[in-house]
């Protein structure tokens, strides 16, 4: 391993990408994938959240700043997304992050969110106003991790909208800004301020700040208590406190905000009112992955107004505590401390049978009980199981003894438990031994018959070989006829050599990708010319077309895109530009003003004011909207 003898320094909340591209600038490597391979061994391009981190620190030479945790809290945007999740899950993706985790097993990358609520922009965002003061400051201005949430839009400290692409000439940003200008040359500037009177942004940017704060303090379990709290003393759970009274907290909920205060956060009105969307986040999905960080900050804001109150403000939730509070007795007779209160804790989980499951070991002979409880019922105390049971540690301890050939009744009252549970014990462990030699035997028989099937295949193999050798211009059908055993037996049992090496079969049809491509790439512009003459109020971008295709459609582009370069090109030059919709949107506009507001005359500025979305147009596109709105004055 070849060690990396300069790396840049982190800054003040720089996103580790930024970092990454800062060494990449320095390595003079053409592309960043060669950048990749030199850190991580890995041929991608940079990502949202690090893979393999470990790689990267151990070519590093040791510095406070550059360890795995310190990077994590202080580089990426996890610290938001770790509050939501149980503990495995947040094990996984720490895993994940560190070491790499096998294709079936990769879950960080699911954080960013999905199609019903993006957490992380897809594009890299950033603040003229900010690099300007990097540059000052620094010499180099970079990536703020702050500004890379998708439901964010605008600098909190500077009170300037977050930019995507170069307002000269509309090329995508990704990482040039860190130079301080756009691929095409062009100075990155302040334009226009926004309007940090939306007291709806300032409430966003607070909550995440208290989340990135008490990122390490707030648990997935205190979410879920507090929602439930809150739920309850609002009026929204049913009769018993197990159910929401859905319908009333769905409507109650979309007349909190906006419209346009929804679409902001990425969020569509229809998903909400989806019977299980709104049970993902309250609870009844007891291990998520996927985040849906923006309606969950829209579920708090609504139930507590905001997050640090949510959290540190709790209300209190009447309810009957399952056995109560403690301490409870010890079951097992064997114990010196029988039926006195020596247990001090309770497990409780669900049964699933709408009732709870207590599990109770005492600290002193370590046997434990399990009892069942059900809110409102009259047996809820007296039923339960009164089996004592024992821990693995403890059967251990005993096959311990029997192999110093202690005898059954001394085992027992060492470790206070009865002896029918030291013979039964004993006679599984028997079991066990006689077991492990079985398999011992089975596993050496296993071995000849390998031995002997790979000899099989290796001869079949060669004589069907020979017989290609000599007659090249047979058909499949043609050896089948003078070695119908051979043949037969590997095609059963050496599918993939015998697919590779006999002449391709006549009745195989292979799939004509470029056939389906035509067909794809027509009807994707089909669909998204229909789409934007029926005039939604949304941009039709590259996923609102992908709606309107088939389920199979829909799978093909996303996993064989590379065989689909029709199909891709049609989605990307069907797909709207913020301009295009804004042109498309603005009749709708000028009816609402008129119709609403009784406005005469709509100028560009009236626009502006009206919708925040174009007051970052350019020079040259105010003058085509002005030319559009003269049209519709008229």
């Amino acid at each position: 391993m070849e060690n990396i003898m300069f790396f840049p320094t982190p800054l003040p909340n720089e996103d580790f990408r930024s970092i990454l591209y800062r060494y990449h600038m320095y390595s003079l490597n053409r592309e960043i994938t060669d950048t990749n391979i030199e850190l991580f061994g890995s041929k991608s391009k940079f990502t949202v959240f690090p893979r393999s981190l470990e790689i990267l620190l151990q070519k590093l030479p040791f510095c406070k700043e550059l360890q795995a945790q310190t990077i994590i809290e202080k580089h990426t945007l996890l610290p938001t997304f770790l509050p939501f999740l149980s503990e495995s899950r947040t094990n996984s993706i720490l895993k994940d992050i560190l070491h790499r985790a096998e294709l079936e097993e990769i879950c960080v990358g699911k954080l960013v969110g999905s199609k019903y609520g993006k957490s992380v922009s897809e594009e890299i965002k950033y603040c003229p106003q900010c690099i300007e003061e990097d540059w000052e400051i620094y010499g180099v201005s970079y990536i703020h991790r702050e500004h890379q949430y998708a439901f964010i839009h605008t600098c909190f400290k500077h009170s300037v909208d977050l930019i995507t692409q170069c307002d000269d000439c509309g090329t995508e940003l990704m990482y040039t800004p860190i130079l301080g200008r756009c691929k095409s040359g062009h100075n990155i500037m302040y334009r226009k301020s926004s309007n940090m009177n939306d007291q709806f942004e300032k409430e966003l940017h607070m909550d995440l700040k208290f989340l990135f704060i008490h990122s390490t303090e707030i648990k997935l379990w205190l979410f879920k208590q507090r929602f439930w709290e809150y739920l309850n003393v609002k009026g929204f759970l049913k009769i018993g406190g197990k159910q929401i009274r859905q319908q009333v907290f769905i409507k109650e909920f979309l007349n909190a905000f906006t419209h346009e205060q929804f679409l902001r956060m990425g969020i569509e009105i229809n998903y909400i009112k989806k019977w299980n969307s709104i049970e993902r986040i309250l609870g009844y999905k007891t291990d998520p992955l996927v985040v849906n960080v923006p309606l969950s900050l829209l579920l708090i804001k609504f139930l507590a107004g905001s997050l640090e109150r949510f959290i540190l403000k709790p209300v209190p939730f009447v309810s009957e505590i399952p056995f109560g509070n403690g301490p409870w007795v010890c079951k097992n007779k064997n114990c010196p401390e029988y039926m006195q209160s020596t247990i001090h804790k309770c497990a409780r989980t669900k049964n699933g049978l709408g009732g709870i499951k207590g599990q109770f070991i005492c600290e002193c002979c370590q046997a434990g009980y399990v009892m069942e409880w059900k809110k409102g019922s009259v047996i809820k105390r007296s039923r339960y199981r009164n089996n004592v049971f024992f821990s693995k540690a403890k059967e251990d301890q005993v096959v311990h003894l029997l192999g110093e050939g202690e005898t059954l009744g001394r085992i027992a009252t060492k470790l206070f438990c009865s002896v029918d549970f030291v013979r039964k014990v004993a006679k599984e462990h028997s079991m066990s031994m006689q077991f492990k030699l079985l398999i011992v035997g089975n596993e050496i028989a296993a071995t000849s018959e390998i031995s002997e099937e790979s000899q099989q295949k290796k001869q079949y193999r060669q004589t069907i070989v020979n017989f290609m050798q000599r007659n090249p211009e047979f058909s499949r059908n043609q050896i089948l006829t003078k070695y119908r055993k051979e043949y037969a037996w590997l095609r059963r049992n050496d599918a993939i050599w015998f697919e590779e090496n006999l002449p391709l079969s006549k009745s195989f049809v292979r799939f004509d990708w470029n056939e389906f491509d035509v067909t794809l790439e027509k009807k994707i512009r089909d669909s998204a010319k229909k789409l934007i003459e029926s005039n939604p109020n949304t941009r039709v971008g590259k996923y609102s077309i992908m709606a309107t295709l088939s389920k199979k459609e829909v799978g093909r582009l996303k996993t064989y895109i590379q065989h689909l370069p029709k199909s891709n090109n049609a989605l990307i030059e069907c797909s709207e530009t913020k301009e295009q919709y804004q042109l498309r949107h603005l009749p709708a506009l000028v009816w609402q003003l008129k119709t609403y507001y009784n406005y005469k005359q709509i100028t560009v500025e009236t626009i502006q004011a009206y919708r925040r979305s174009y007051r970052g147009i350019t020079d040259d596109f105010k003058i085509v909207i002005s030319e559009r709105l003269r049209e519709l004055n008229e």
